[in-house]
């Protein structure tokens, strides 16, 4: 492999994110250089103390422009700087959460080389690409549903008007059930009716019968077959268990009248509609695309050419490679020549815009995983820079240590590098792309929703009862899940205390039972567990209310599109169960879309929980870095011996 693809190839890896974090230096901070210039003048700026007055002021100069001196190379913070890391380092939780969460996510972004950057911008912008052509493939389900329900509905329709006249002609075939029949007219009502269980158990002809028999209405209920529907009704069960012919009659009358209906030409009309619009259209336009190609190539003098291709005759080769694809696709590879669409490419075209199921579910599968592929890719360059970002400003200037001894609120600093960078970079991408998303969704769908016009005069009703429904959600589960951040970001504490009690036993294995302090390890794991148990009781509380608030309030989304299209559209008839079933596909897509935040409410607090512990850590290694280089240039300075007076 050459040396440019090796280079190529290495700068797409992970490795290349690895060596990049970890190799991170810290860079000089930023100075305004008209307010340093100002402190010169006034005698406030600080360092080169013991130099005399014109040399200080010229040496302190070259500080705000950037020609330090390798022992100086780091100004010194100022004392407003210095309060301000000190005091949000000893925080527990940070005083803002916002500023926790963007003070970690903008490292990557800002501090990461342009090469790593452009990286993250093209695999975020890939994902957000291959969502949006996934929210497309979403829309096309709802119309499908759609045609779908609508098909279904012709051919009941068709079936329930055919289906008296097939009954009146074959019944007089099995007189043992046409005397049945006879003797019980509603029980011959209701096989008029069948397989429509609501509509008998609607019809008030046979309100009492249902009354006083609780089986049948059971059966009812349950989308009965006929054989349950004759062996509950009153008296029918007594008669077949006197002539068992009844039962074998009942058998052959179902299958020959099913036999009858699913032969009639409108009915297998409707099915084959079925099978076109639930794949036959995919397989049927893969096939003719095909077909179409052999066809075309096969008539056309290229038959030849590839003959003389095989000659191995320069001229042929090139006439080939012009050739094949004008005739199947009406365009020249090898010399520029006006598009004319060939018949491949019509066909083709047919087979991408095909409504079928098949052909929508296969293109929304590739475009999810392709999706999928480029946001994990993202995740995992996102959590290698970050680590080794973090653990180098750990390791410099003795940031480490001073952390230990001076900050005892930074607890499991080491369960930090290992485990806060990958679930914020995999909740922050997953939270990003979620939120992009459902922003593209609510673009597509909410039109849908405006467009099937006013709902009591308000234009645009059903978009705004789904927003209003969403707000209301929202304000709800805010109110009751508010404390959820504090929870996790308590539990990833004190669960890192348990691990590292527990651990301690684990690598100090020898000298626990040299001293036999067998007793003291078990009173810390004890210690140590009471925290952990009195978090997960206030994290049931806390999800106990969440729960409680989606099986009410978020179930209440659920019957809101049937009830408005029946009295709006179906009452009026202005619609289909297919208007229901479209719109009720787009109402909770619109809905989904404006309820993220209830949705990720627990990711998101998960998330802030753990950007806090990262932010205060970042803070920490900073204020330790400099109160270490402080040390370094108060040191220094106490070493140089005072000038010579002249």
């Amino acid at each position: 492999m050459s040396q440019p693809l090796k280079s190529m190839r290495y700068h797409l890896s992970l490795d290349s994110a690895i060596d990049e974090g970890f190799a991170y230096k810290r860079k000089t901070p930023w100075k305004n250089p008209f307010s340093e210039l100002k402190k010169i003048y006034n005698g406030k700026a600080q360092g080169f103390e013991n130099m005399p007055y014109g040399i200080r002021q010229a040496l302190q100069t070259t500080r705000i422009l950037g020609r330090e001196d390798a022992e100086n190379s780091f100004a010194v913070i100022s004392s407003g700087k210095r309060k301000q890391l000190l005091e949000e380092s000893s925080l527990t939780t940070p005083r803002s959460k916002t500023r926790a969460v963007l003070g970690v996510l903008t490292p990557y972004l800002t501090k990461s080389s342009a090469k790593e950057r452009v990286f993250a911008v093209a695999l975020f912008a890939s994902a957000m690409y291959l969502s949006k052509f996934s929210v497309d493939m979403q829309a096309e389900f709802g119309d499908w549903q759609g045609i779908l329900m609508n098909t279904v509905g012709q051919l009941t329709d068709i079936v329930r008007d055919l289906r008296p006249d097939f009954i009146a002609n074959i019944i007089g075939n099995y007189p043992d059930l046409q005397t049945i029949l006879q003797t019980n007219p509603q029980l011959n009502d209701m096989l008029m009716l069948y397989p429509d269980g609501s509509k008998i158990l609607q019809n008030p002809a046979f309100r009492d019968l249902l009354i006083a028999n609780e089986p049948l209405r059971n059966v009812l209920q349950a989308d009965p077959t006929m054989q349950g529907l004759f062996m509950n009704f009153p008296g029918i069960s007594e008669a077949i268990s006197k002539n068992p012919a009844i039962l074998e009659q009942l058998t052959q009358f179902n299958h020959q009248l099913s036999d009858m209906l699913s032969s009639q030409p409108g009915v297998t009309g409707k099915l084959k509609d079925l099978l076109y619009v639930c794949g036959g259209a995919f397989f049927q336009n893969s096939w003719n695309t095909l077909s179409t190609a052999f066809q075309t190539v096969a008539q056309q003098p290229v038959i030849q050419t590839a003959y003389d291709v095989a000659q191995g005759t320069r001229t042929a080769l090139t006439a080939a490679a012009n050739e094949v694809p004008q005739i199947l696709f009406g365009k020249n590879i090898l010399t520029p020549v006006p598009f004319e669409a060939g018949p491949v490419t019509e066909s083709a075209k047919k087979l991408w815009y095909s409504k079928d199921m098949a052909t929508i579910a296969l293109k929304f599968t590739a475009a999810a995983l392709a999706s999928y592929k480029a946001t994990q890719l993202l995740i995992l360059r996102w959590r290698a820079w970050s680590t080794g970002y973090y653990t180098s400003k750990l390791m410099s200037n003795r940031a480490f240590q001073r952390i230990k001894n001076r900050f005892t609120n930074i607890d499991n600093p080491g369960q930090r590098l290992q485990e806060d960078p990958d679930k914020f970079s995999a909740g922050a991408v997953s939270l990003m792309t979620g939120g992009v998303t459902a922003i593209m969704t609510l673009s597509i769908f909410s039109q849908k929703l405006w467009d099937r016009g006013p709902i009591g005069g308000v234009e645009g009703g059903f978009f705004w009862t789904a927003f209003a429904y969403s707000a209301a959600l929202l304000a709800i589960t805010v109110g009751v899940a508010r404390k959820l951040p504090e929870i996790y970001r308590n539990k990833q504490r004190v669960e890192g205390n348990l691990r590292r009690s527990t651990d301690n036993i684990a690598n100090n294995a020898d000298q626990i039972a040299l001293t036999e302090n067998e007793e003291t390890e078990k009173e810390m794991v004890k210690r140590n567990i009471k925290p952990v148990m009195m978090n997960a009781k206030r994290e049931i509380g806390a999800q106990m209310k969440m729960i409680a608030v989606d099986a009410t309030v978020g179930n209440v989304s659920i019957p809101i599109p049937y009830l408005i299209v029946a009295f709006t559209a179906i009452a009026t008839g202005n619609g289909t169960l297919g208007t229901i079933q479209s719109l009720n596909y787009a109402f909770n897509r619109v809905n989904s879309s404006m309820s993220f935040i209830v949705n990720r409410f627990e990711q998101i607090s998960n998330l802030i929980a753990t950007a806090s512990r990262m932010y205060t850590l970042d803070k920490a290694t900073d204020a330790s870095f400099y109160l270490e280089e402080e040390k370094r240039r108060l040191s220094h300075q106490t070493s140089t011996p005072e000038p010579a007076n002249t």
